[in-house]
């Protein structure tokens, strides 16, 4: 998936998401860049796919540790468990505090970008196919090709459903 298609779809499951929990519009809005930001480009998981992350992949034996070991692109850092785990300790430790609603906007972008891997995920070029339900390995993915047609005709609508249903079906 291209990096806007990212931002899209981390932007929209933000909405839902603070939708969800009943946040207040202003945090909603607000959270839309911290998603947004975490959805894709270095600061998503697709930072193992930047040329400081392959090269400290190059220097580290990781691949020792099976599968093409943790560092990989679509390895580690694609995890489902990493969003999950993240959510726990921001509940966990910081639940409450005034800028709890941002972490989980982070979160949800991070995670949108992982759930949208594992959709349009096509692996090849050395990329490993789909996204990890182990840490590194047991790749899941449906097979969508990233930047195909199925990814242009469909995350667009997706994403204006998933704001739709989130704002309560205005104009319905």
């Amino acid at each position: 998936m291209n990096g806007n298609a990212h931002r899209l779809f981390g932007a929209a499951s933000w909405v839902t998401v603070s939708a969800t929990m009943g946040l207040p519009g202003w945090q909603t809005a607000a959270g839309v860049i911290p998603a947004v930001a975490f959805s894709a480009g270095p600061t998503s998981p697709d930072i193992d796919n930047t040329r400081t992350w392959k090269r400290l992949d190059r220097w580290i034996p990781d691949e020792l540790l099976g599968d093409g070991g943790p560092l990989g692109h679509r390895q580690f850092l694609h995890w489902i468990g990493l969003p999950i785990i993240g959510a726990w300790v921001v509940w966990h430790f910081a639940a409450g505090t005034p800028l709890t609603w941002a972490a989980y906007a982070a979160i949800v972008g991070w995670a949108s970008h992982i759930v949208s891997d594992a959709v349009y995920g096509q692996g090849g070029y050395g990329t490993a196919q789909g996204v990890p339900l182990g840490p590194w390995f047991w790749h899941f993915v449906l097979g969508f090709k990233s930047d195909g047609l199925a990814q242009h005709l469909t995350i667009l609508p997706i994403s204006l459903g998933m704001v739709w249903v989130a704002l309560g079906h205005p104009g319905a």
